[in-house]
């Protein structure tokens, strides 16, 4: 209850704003009914807190936050390390080894002949790999099911019915 406006009009103009739309939002409130805390949801927040609350539960929260934070920020940057030491020992050219005779140009051609974005991209180079759903999600921070619905997807723009014919369309 906030003086001028309130907390979700804040939010609100804080996410529209290309600076601060980063932050993350936890709403502390008195308002109790579901629609409220849906309001709040839906307006990115991190989780909507009623009052009275406990401060350690809150800081719990926070900290778990930032340490997620960081570990994709980590896994982003040595996903981008790994990619160019991988343009920069091809020079660019032609096909290039990338793992156990993985011919690395032919396979983003191929993602790209079908039209996959970037996340099915990163999926299917981890299928290929034979690297389980539950393991790619933790690789690439999304769940098990995401990574179920994205395969799935991923089966149905290629026109295949299983790994291996999967396997073969994307790297021939």
């Amino acid at each position: 209850m906030m003086d001028g406006l309130d907390g979700f009009k804040f939010a609100k103009i804080v996410s529209e704003n290309e600076r601060f739309n980063h932050i993350p939002f936890f709403f502390i409130t008195a308002k109790s009914t579901q629609k409220d805390r849906l309001v709040g949801l839906n307006l990115g927040a991190i989780d909507v807190i009623q009052k009275p609350f406990s401060m350690k539960e809150l800081m719990y929260k926070i900290e778990s936050v930032l340490a997620s934070h960081t570990r994709q920020r980590k896994a982003l940057l040595n996903q981008l390390v790994a990619n160019s030491a991988r343009v920069m020992s091809a020079g660019g050219e032609g096909d290039y080894i990338d793992g156990p005779g993985y011919r690395q140009n032919k396979f983003e051609k191929n993602c790209k002949l079908y039209n996959l974005t970037s996340q099915e991209t990163e999926i299917t180079r981890r299928l290929i790999e034979g690297i389980t759903y539950k393991k790619i999600g933790e690789e690439l921070f999304i769940s098990e099911y995401t990574v179920k619905t994205h395969a799935q997807n991923i089966f149905k723009k290629v026109e295949v019915q299983n790994k291996l014919a999967f396997r073969k369309k994307l790297e021939n």
